[in-house]
């Protein structure tokens, strides 16, 4: 199980950069679902309050991505 949590976080984050860098969607990301992320997921400001978090609380504990 961990494995699959593993590389869901790993597809995740790899999608996430993509769209923080401007870069184009993945082909195999459909332009429906593309959409919904952005909407859904990054432009948020729970996902802002979540990201903040995430790096604050993990930066204290001396852990990085």
């Amino acid at each position: 199980m961990k494995q699959i949590q593993s590389q869901y976080k790993n597809k995740f984050y790899h999608l996430h950069q993509a769209y923080l860098k401007e870069k184009d969607r993945p082909k195999y990301v459909s332009q429906e679902d593309w959409n919904w992320l952005i909407k859904n997921k990054w432009s948020g400001s729970k996902f802002r309050v979540k990201l903040f978090y995430y790096f604050e609380h993990n930066f204290l504990k001396g852990l990085y991505l």
